[in-house]
């Protein structure tokens, strides 16, 4: 009976210990107060990542074709051989396009203009993209068309790979590829956006982690964003700070 006992204690040991290893491998910042620049978070390429040209999508009502960059994911053993390859978004089966989103694993996209012939590669980064969401006149808004994407641009872990371990980030450019832009802080954690047609608006929230320890818990504080889509140049401005002040008179 003892030695079932210590043989059941060992078992729930190891279990602890490998959630533990678990839990440490998915801490998705390496960050603290003292880092200056993004730059030492960027890499020049995802050795995990092959890209593979996806067959054009139209989009209606435009004179648009996007032609997606999926990434072909690629596991790597300890000794840095290819072991197996998967498509799509964390080990999902596949990329897809559906009612005006690409959802997987992007590396960019090329837009077309099927009118002029003119192609724009929207993306000149290192970067996964998550997702792509077209907000285009004839769904959405008469006055305003852009495209909202949601992907990882920064190494935050430091695996030497963009993937859903690393911090989100959200990014904006017009309907025909050009003014690609982060909308997000660097190292800011995207939490969810919001377009308001009726004031052309588009409404999103960070989290950050300001204590440092790799974890978002109730220490760190949540931040929220504005972004006139009317205005030549996309620019995000914080406001919680100035509307929770009101409540504070």
């Amino acid at each position: 009976m003892k030695k079932h006992f210590n043989k059941t204690v060992f078992i729930l040991c190891i279990g602890l210990l490998f959630m533990s290893c678990d839990t440490e491998q998915k801490t998705t910042v390496a960050i603290n107060d003292t880092v200056e620049s993004a730059e030492d978070f960027t890499i020049k390429k995802d050795s995990t990542a092959i890209k593979v040209l996806k067959l054009p999508v139209h989009i209606d009502s435009t004179q648009y074709l996007y032609h997606a960059i999926a990434i072909k994911r690629v596991a790597i053993d300890d000794d840095f051989s290819i072991s197996k390859s998967r498509y799509g978004s964390y080990g999902a089966a596949s990329t897809s396009y559906n009612n005006y989103t690409f959802s997987g694993e992007y590396a960019g996209f090329i837009v077309e203009d099927i009118q002029t012939g003119n192609k724009i590669n929207v993306i000149n980064e290192e970067i996964t993209i998550t997702s792509a969401t077209i907000y285009n006149k004839l769904e959405n808004n008469p006055r305003v068309e852009f495209v909202l994407y949601k992907g990882h641009n920064l190494d935050t872990n430091k695996d030497k790979k963009l993937n859903h371990n690393d911090l989100s980030a959200l990014f904006i450019s017009d309907l025909d590829g050009s003014n690609f832009t982060k909308l997000t802080e660097d190292f800011e954690e995207f939490n969810g956006q919001r377009f308001i047609v009726e004031n052309d608006k588009l409404y999103f929230q960070t989290q950050k982690d300001v204590n440092g320890n790799g974890i978002f818990d109730s220490s760190d504080n949540y931040r929220n964003y504005v972004v006139d889509l009317t205005a030549p140049v996309k620019k995000a401005v914080r406001y919680d700070e100035q509307l929770m002040n009101i409540t504070k008179q």
